[in-house]
């Protein structure tokens, strides 16, 4: 309906007027304005609208959730999900090529075990289930402060805190750890995706894959 109008903005308007009984040419005043709709475009998705709830305070913000969470879920709660399995898919990176170049004596975990099978391996002799009870142990002091940010506390989502090297000394360097941080979270949680889904396709170690990478197929279409 606004498009309607504004497209006839600058046009004249004619309306009957009761001594002539003919149309009179009535012309706006001028610097009068029609209203436009206008809408803010997402940085990362140009064609859709930026959610309301990300207006670019966090770092890596870029507009995107197409989906609509933030209409649904607090941004500060999305946001320490988010930087939460960042840092896990960080460490499960990692872990996935030292596990493959430094192993355990093999009386205690068999030799040339990938780590998909390494995961079976620790469930069924008890080693996932010591480690789930340090993670339990943590994830409740964890959730303290989630507790405390989403209700109103001073703590920014994800902050424990924790700069034993002091990168983070002066607010340019922590705008820049925070950044390089959600950046590579990001990249690792597609990353660990892939790793294990090869792994679990070709039964070879990331390595020895990246020594000989597979042929390409030829499909005849």
């Amino acid at each position: 309906m606004m498009g309607f109008v504004s497209s006839f903005a600058g046009a004249t308007l004619r309306t009957p007027t009761a001594l002539a009984g003919r149309a009179v040419a009535v012309v706006p005043a001028s610097g009068a304005r029609v209203a436009r709709w206008s809408m803010v475009q997402s940085k990362s998705m140009p064609f859709m609208e930026a959610p309301a709830a990300l207006d670019g305070t966090l770092a890596g913000d870029v507009g995107f959730d197409p989906l609509g969470f933030t209409n649904v879920f607090d941004v500060k709660w999305m946001r320490e999900a988010e930087l939460k399995h960042c840092r896990i898919t960080m460490l499960a990176c990692l872990g996935f090529f030292v596990q493959e170049a430094v192993t355990l004596p093999a009386s205690y975990f068999p030799n040339n075990v990938i780590a998909v099978d390494a995961h079976d391996y620790f469930v069924k002799t008890g080693g996932m289930q010591q480690l789930l009870l340090w993670f339990c142990f943590a994830e409740f002091f964890s959730l303290l402060a989630v507790n405390y940010t989403m209700n109103g506390g001073d703590r920014a989502p994800g902050d424990f805190s924790f700069d034993p090297l002091r990168l983070a000394s002066t607010p340019a360097k922590r705008a820049q750890m925070e950044l390089s941080e959600i950046k590579n979270g990001r990249l690792a949680m597609i990353g660990i995706g892939g790793l294990i889904h090869q792994e679990w396709y070709s039964h070879k170690p990331v390595m020895d894959l990246l020594s000989h990478p597979a042929p390409i197929l030829n499909v005849n279409m």
